[in-house]
């Protein structure tokens, strides 16, 4: 609570030398004693990129703003740790062959869907996490989906906006109609098991 005094999101004008800034709306946070990149602040939420880091184990966190610096709570920081972005439950996708968007909409079996999360773990390429760049840099370690319990091939997984990751994922034949959990793997560590992908074998 109190985190900041009001709602306000990233905008273009909110770069800095094309960088996601280290502080918006007055509010910063420190992760490890680095300053994180902070995209959106809210009085009860606040999101932010973490900065690079090569340690593991617990960390410190603090906020700063007007009101001063916060108590610092202790977080875990693990090279990978994966989720997708979902929406009720449902997994944020993109259907390739037409480009639409199909969170909630009925995929099916040799459907190629990009999926989005974040916390694959390193590229191929090292990137800093902070500028905001073009491109796409597969992840150092290999990604691997199930749909509904069965193996999906992966014919992309990296990264394509600071913090952001992208999935090309084909929908394996055998899924069942319906709702189906969707899970990506990566280094021994697996995303949500309540990200769903829906499927329409007809």
């Amino acid at each position: 609570s109190n985190l900041a005094t009001s709602a306000r999101t990233l905008s273009g004008s909110d770069l800095v030398n094309n960088s996601l800034p280290t502080a918006l709306g007055g509010v910063s946070v420190q992760i490890s004693g680095k300053p994180a990149f902070v995209y959106y602040v809210s009085p009860s939420q606040v999101n932010v990129l973490a900065p690079a880091d090569s340690g593991s184990g617990s960390v410190a966190v603090t906020l700063t703003n007007s009101a001063g610096t916060s108590s610092a709570i202790a977080a875990n920081l693990q090279p990978v740790l994966p989720g997708l972005f979902a929406l009720s439950n449902y997994a944020q996708a993109v259907r390739v062959s037409d480009s639409a968007i199909v969170t909630g909409v009925a995929v099916k079996p040799g459907d190629l869907v990009e999926l989005y999360g974040t916390g694959f773990g390193p590229t191929a390429i090292s990137i800093d996490p902070g500028p905001v760049f073009t491109g796409a840099y597969p992840t150092t370690n290999p990604v691997t989906v199930t749909i509904g319990g069965i193996a999906a091939n992966v014919s992309f997984a990296g990264l394509v906006g600071p913090g952001l990751y992208q999935l090309n994922v084909m929908v394996p034949p055998g899924v069942n109609n319906g709702d189906n959990a969707v899970v990506a793997s990566v280094a021994g560590k697996n995303t949500q098991a309540s990200a769903m992908l829906k499927i329409a074998n007809s």
